[in-house]
């Protein structure tokens, strides 16, 4: 089933459901995950994790070399999305990764982007730099495609309003 309706997994996603399998074993539920749990896992677990692709000089060897850590942030996955963020993220790789084994420790730092006002909300991007400077139509369709919502933020809704008006160009 998961192949099937969601393609190829990626490897937090299938640590996420083997950990939600074996909970259920041990809570004494017998059987294997509905496809509604497995849905919910999918749900939670493209909201909530990030995978970081992590190319390095392995150090015993010297062979470049490439691995792929899946971490949750508890409470970066509390912010909402904003295709204009007022907090930026970026990642710092503190413990180098030993292949085959693929630990490491990244750290997620976030940096206000702007000044933000006493009671604004934080926002974060769920998407990288590149797709945000795309027009509403392509990056509400790739947000959409990517993360499972139609994105509605104070940028989209203005430029959507705009665009209604007639007061946004085409691109040629």
């Amino acid at each position: 089933y998961q192949r099937r309706v969601h393609g190829e997994l990626t490897a937090g996603e299938t640590k996420a459901i083997r950990a939600c399998h074996r909970a259920k074993l041990e809570a004494g539920e017998v059987g294997d995950l509905t496809e509604a749990d497995v849905e919910h896992i999918l749900r939670v677990s493209r909201a909530n994790f990030y995978d970081h692709y992590i190319a390095f000089t392995h150090p015993g060897t010297n062979e470049p070399a490439q691995v792929t850590l899946t971490n949750c942030y508890p409470v970066i996955s509390l912010l909402n999305h904003s295709c204009d963020p007022n907090v930026e993220q970026r990642y710092k790789l503190f413990e180098v990764p030993e292949p085959p084994m693929s630990f490491g420790s990244v750290q997620m730092l976030c940096t206000a982007r702007r000044r933000i006002r006493k009671g604004e909300e934080i926002t974060i991007s769920y998407v990288d730099e590149k797709l945000l400077r795309k027009e509403v139509q392509a990056r509400g369709a790739l947000i959409q495609s990517l993360r499972n919502f139609v994105c509605r933020c104070t940028r989209c809704k203005s430029e959507q309003a705009r665009r209604e008006r007639g007061l946004c160009c085409a691109p040629f």
